[in-house]
């Protein structure tokens, strides 16, 4: 999401994040790194947590999410678009009773060699004796915040603070691919 500057461009990277963490009961609040609002150091990397590293709890349920972003100077655009926002990185958790079930990862910039957006089904979900076990790194494509919300909500039954919580979180959602750098087709791969 561009702005005329960095302060700008993050009021309009979290603006819908925000709305979309509001969909959820309970108090969610973005809370970001220092510089992370309005940094000019395109090399730095920021971050934003919901409630710092606390998540959010409904009953036996728990939700944590982080993510990763830089801000990116673009002077060929227009006077309004000049900064843009660009994840970085992510991390969401969905925890059952503190242990998790689900892990969305994206970390491009490993040294461990899994740059690709995916999944990890934990000890919660599966055994080690499984074919498949809490290691392991599951092409998901990319992942958008709203998509876990979603889940959350319909697969995971957390109440929704609103009967229009489906339509906020395709209008965030619509914005965020919008302005994504690189979309499912175009995704790096495993």
């Amino acid at each position: 999401m561009p702005g005329r500057t960095p302060s700008a461009a993050y009021k309009a990277f979290a603006k819908p994040i925000q709305e979309s963490i509001a969909c959820l009961k309970g108090q969610g609040k973005v809370t970001c790194s220092p510089g992370g609002r309005s940094d000019k150091d395109q090399t730095q990397i920021h971050s934003w947590m919901l409630n710092g590293d606390n998540g959010l709890q409904n009953g036996r349920l728990h939700f944590r999410a982080l993510m990763l972003y830089s801000f990116t100077e673009r002077p060929d655009e227009l006077p309004g678009e000049r900064w843009k926002i660009s994840t970085r990185g992510y991390k969401y958790q969905i925890a059952v009773d503190a242990e998790a079930l689900i892990e969305w990862h994206w970390h491009p910039d490993s040294t461990l060699g899994v740059v690709f957006p995916h999944l990890h089904l934990q000890k919660a979900a599966l055994t080690n004796k499984g074919v498949i076990t809490p290691r392991s790194h599951i092409p998901a494509g990319r992942t958008s915040l709203e998509s876990v919300i979603r889940a959350l909500i319909a697969e995971f039954k957390w109440p929704p603070t609103s009967g229009d919580w489906s339509e906020r979180l395709a209008l965030n959602e619509s914005v965020f691919r919008l302005y994504a750098t690189w979309s499912q087709g175009q995704q790096p791969q495993p």
